[in-house]
């Protein structure tokens, strides 16, 4: 029982992952800087591509925060040690960085430039998830050749 509760908490920080595909929208709506009232009219109009930069800074952010818990709990389950974890996390720290920069472009009202520098993150954030889940998956394979032994 107790190997079985250790294979599932290898797959836990795998769940819900980006990277499978998931591209459902983060954000319920656009946020209310996205949004542009007609003074005359009165109607509400979204600008489309702040809400694009909007979504796309949301996505990295999750990313990062996936791979940050993902990585977390291969320390916790041992599966890395701090040697084997320290670069992942030195590489999320920049990329980190990169989305600050994107959230800082957005903030200053220039979406083209966010949207641009979080897509780029994003992909960048994905290749890395993609090793960190390969990691995991050997791992597994590896516990599961060890209970059948």
């Amino acid at each position: 029982m107790k190997r079985l509760a250790y294979l599932l908490l290898l797959l836990v920080p795998l769940s819900g992952c980006a990277m499978f595909g998931d591209t459902k929208p983060i954000l319920k709506e656009p946020p209310s800087l996205c949004k542009v009232t007609d003074v005359k009219t009165g109607v509400v109009t979204v600008n489309q591509l702040c809400a694009a930069a909007a979504e796309s800074l949301a996505q990295a952010n999750a990313l990062l925060a996936s791979i940050d818990r993902t990585v977390l709990g291969h320390l916790t389950n041992k599966i890395w040690t701090l040697d084997q974890a320290r670069p992942v996390y030195v590489q999320t720290g920049k990329y980190g960085e990169d989305v600050d920069k994107a959230q800082a472009a957005f903030n200053a009202l220039d979406f083209s430039r966010a949207f641009d520098q979080a897509e780029v993150v994003k992909r960048l954030l994905t290749e890395l998830h993609k090793q960190v889940a390969a990691h995991a998956r050997k791992a597994e394979i590896i516990v599961n050749e060890w209970l059948m032994a």
